[in-house]
């Protein structure tokens, strides 16, 4: 993924077991290899969208328009996702 700039894991639950799963991946970037990408572990859409926000701020990623467009789109996907997962 050589243009991946943000990599953000989003493990959605409030009980042991999604609390577990997100300290056992955080514990794995710590321990793994040194990256120059930003990682994060976070337990809602909302605020891995937030976290994104200020890696989309260069000119590659197009104007502020374009960039709210993007993060909608990401928003609208997953949405879509998680509904077909509880379809199942």
């Amino acid at each position: 993924m050589p243009k991946t700039v943000a990599l953000c894991y989003v493990y959605e639950g409030s009980g042991i077991r999604a609390s577990a799963t997100r300290t056992l991946m955080t514990a794995l970037m710590l321990v793994g290899p040194p990256s120059k990408k930003h990682h994060k572990v976070v337990n809602t859409l909302d605020q891995a969208l937030d976290w994104f926000v200020p890696f989309l701020a260069g000119p590659e990623f197009g104007n502020e328009a374009e960039r709210r467009v993007a993060v909608s789109s990401l928003e609208r996907h997953f949405n879509e996702y998680r509904e077909r997962g509880a379809a199942t």
